[in-house]
């Protein structure tokens, strides 16, 4: 096989891979509306970064590495909106090449 045959067939298991993934991530999160980031906490772990909105609201994230070969290094980011009474209202979930 070609090289350039090689990165397009890695490409491609790439895609596949981070869709299935991404769908699984997205579906996991949508379980956490209108959960308590409490709850949330303990069964995810402390998020490795947060930010305060404007309005007093919360953006909790947890960035994950890992490495597909023979791509190389890859990151999710997982984010929870959370309310001034620590509901979550929102969530986005983000695949991308360290």
């Amino acid at each position: 096989m070609k090289l350039s045959q090689k990165i397009l067939f890695s490409a491609l298991l790439l895609l596949v891979i981070s869709g299935c993934g991404t769908n699984q991530k997205i579906e996991a999160l949508e379980n956490y509306i209108g959960k308590h980031i409490d709850d949330i906490v303990l069964s995810k772990g402390v998020a490795t970064s947060t930010f305060v909105k404007a309005d007093g609201s919360i953006i909790y994230e947890w960035k994950k590495s890992y490495r597909i070969i023979p791509i190389g290094p890859n990151c999710s980011a997982e984010r929870l909106v959370v309310d001034k009474n620590g509901i979550v209202n929102q969530y986005a979930v983000s695949i991308l090449v360290c």
